[in-house]
C-alpha cells in the first residue's frame, strides 16, 4: 500500500502528463500541491509529459531556488557534451541554512559540477545562508 505523499506523486505525474496533451501546461509549466504538513510538492523545470517519479521534489515552504545554476552547469557541459546537455535537470536551492544541489547521474556531470562550479563557490553560498538566516532571527513580527 502507498504512503499518502507517493498518492499524490503518482497522482501529480499523471497529471503532468494530461496536462501537457491537453495543452494546458506548456512545454515547461509547474505543477506543485500543498502536502498536509505544510510542504510543498513540486515538479522541476521540464516538459510536464516527461516527468517522472523520481523527478518530483519536496520543499518546504521557506524553500529557495539559486537561480543561475543550472543554466551555468548547462553551459559548461555544452563545451564537453554538446547540444545533449540541454537535456540536464542540474538544479541548486535552499531549504533554510542547508544548500541543495541536484546534478546529473554521470560521474563526469558530478565532478564538472563540483570541480567548476560548487566547490568554488561553497564559502560564498554558506555566507549568504547564514546572512539570510541571522535577519529571518532577528525579524520582529
Amino acid at each position: 500500500m502507498l504512503d499518502a505523499i507517493e498518492a499524490v506523486k503518482e497522482k501529480m505525474v499523471l497529471a503532468c502528463k494530461v496536462l501537457q496533451k491537453q495543452r494546458v501546461l506548456d512545454g515547461y509549466g509547474h505543477l506543485t500541491a500543498r502536502l498536509s504538513d505544510g510542504r510543498i510538492l513540486s515538479t522541476p523545470h521540464m516538459p510536464p509529459g516527461k516527468v517522472a517519479l523520481r523527478d518530483l521534489i519536496i520543499i518546504d515552504a521557506e524553500g529557495n531556488k539559486l537561480e543561475g545554476f543550472g543554466e551555468l552547469f548547462r553551459a559548461l557541459s555544452f563545451a564537453e557534451i554538446g547540444p545533449a546537455a540541454m537535456l540536464s535537470r542540474a538544479a541548486a536551492g535552499s531549504i533554510g541554512q542547508v544548500v541543495v544541489f541536484t546534478l546529473p547521474g554521470s560521474p563526469a556531470g558530478v565532478r564538472l559540477a563540483l570541480e567548476r562550479l560548487i566547490l568554488p563557490e561553497l564559502p560564498h553560498i554558506v555566507s549568504q545562508l547564514r546572512r539570510t538566516s541571522r535577519h529571518e532571527h532577528h525579524r520582529h513580527v
